[in-house]
């Protein structure tokens, strides 16, 4: 190939002149390609420094500036001398991992708050749910403050963070909000759910509410696999038909969420325990029902079943005696369009597995993954299909290709 030849392949493959901040040299060497290319298809592959080879991808120009970031990004992880330690104020087993561009986010759903650290392991801001204004949120509620006030003093108007979760390097936290409302005289306490995101200016971190669910009331809100795109998940349940669900494409327009879209979605059918709660969650344009077996694509409007059982149980309502058994949980996901991994915590056996699929292949493989001995199911994050972030025991942020 020439040079002009040369130069037209990277343009057609995303990696042209356009892309500024990428170097790299062409190489020619029939041997070379030979011994590394295994996809038949435009291919790139990732190699640390001493030439061993972490993994490989197809390269696809729509996918190739996400693939450039992320690669960046593991390399900054990869080649830190020491691996970050996060001193966490709280201890907790209940705690969420996300992974973005610049920071690390520890979500502590028991502790009611989120702690955001930077990629070396220093502690930036303290997210303490106690600490939002619901009327901040809310500004119309400033016309009851008598009742506001009431409920503060009986410690009733408080906020509660649902979940947290980096989207880039912005922090996006559904946080369900004491609400107050006066009809007809009489005094209406409810609590409607809001998306928080907080983000870095410099050096300050401010706050937005990017969703209030007041036009739409939307359950879930995650990514689009572009990373520019958004969706929303409603269930809504209907007499005599049982849930209804529905997403609703969104984007973000001046600082808010809006829906420009929505669609009535066909899930597999669920068998239900009555009166559990079962969380909804959309990553990476997936949607995913707590404690089922499917994921649903909602750009593609298709399924893919899993190789898993999970199969819940709940015995005594209430509180006392209360328990729910099941026997696995999808834990997290990554999808770039191409290929699907998926975390599965295997309760019978006590282990996490590594789940894995792509366009050439017709079926998941599945792979045991290992903490260490004193780790079975550590906080962790899929960052793509192939890279994976967890807190091991000493709360150390380590990485493994997959």
């Amino acid at each position: 190939m020439g040079e002009k030849e040369i130069q037209r392949f990277l343009d057609i493959n995303g990696l042209g002149r356009r892309n500024g901040k990428l170097n790299y040299t062409v190489l020619s060497d029939s041997n070379l390609y030979n011994a590394i290319d295994n996809m038949d298809a435009t291919e790139a592959h990732l190699f640390d420094n001493e030439g061993n080879e972490l993994y490989a991808f197809p390269l696809k120009a729509e996918l190739t500036e996400g693939k450039i970031a992320e690669i960046k990004s593991l390399g900054y992880d990869l080649m830190q001398k020491e691996r970050p330690k996060l001193d966490l104020q709280f201890n907790s087993s209940y705690t969420g991992l996300s992974v973005g561009k610049s920071f690390y986010l520890v979500s502590n759903m028991t502790m009611n708050c989120c702690e955001i650290f930077d990629k070396k392991g220093n502690a930036l801001f303290f997210i303490d749910a106690l600490q939002i204004n619901p009327i901040e949120i809310y500004p119309e509620m400033q016309a009851y403050e008598k009742y506001v006030n009431y409920l503060k003093n009986t410690g009733m108007f408080s906020c509660r963070i649902e979940n947290a979760k980096m989207i880039g390097d912005e922090v996006w936290v559904k946080t369900f909000v004491p609400y107050v409302d006066v009809r007809n005289d009489s005094i209406i306490q409810s609590v409607k759910p809001c998306v928080i995101t907080y983000y870095e200016n410099a050096g300050e971190w401010l706050y937005n509410v990017l969703y209030d669910y007041i036009d739409f009331p939307v359950d879930a809100i995650g990514n689009a696999k572009d990373g520019v795109n958004y969706y929303g998940i409603s269930q809504i349940y209907v007499v005599e038909e049982g849930d209804e669900y529905k997403s609703f494409a969104m984007k973000p327009v001046e600082g808010k969420l809006e829906v420009k879209q929505t669609k009535k979605m066909y899930i597999p059918n669920v068998d239900r325990i009555p009166n559990f709660a079962y969380e909804l969650k959309v990553k990476d344009g997936l949607f995913s029902l707590n404690y089922t077996d499917f994921l649903y694509d909602l750009e593609r409007d298709t399924v893919y079943m899993l190789p898993i059982r999970c199969n819940p149980q709940m015995t005594n309502e209430g509180t006392k005696d209360f328990k729910v058994s099941m026997e696995g949980n999808v834990l997290d996901w990554a999808f770039d369009g191409t290929a699907l991994s998926v975390v599965y915590f295997d309760a019978k056996l006590g282990q996490c597995q590594y789940l894995y699929k792509d366009d050439l292949s017709k079926e998941f493989t599945i792979k045991v993954l290992s903490f260490g001995s004193e780790l079975k199911c550590p906080p962790l994050c899929l960052l793509s299909p192939h890279v994976l972030y967890y807190l091991d025991s000493n709360n150390e942020v380590q990485v493994m290709i997959l």
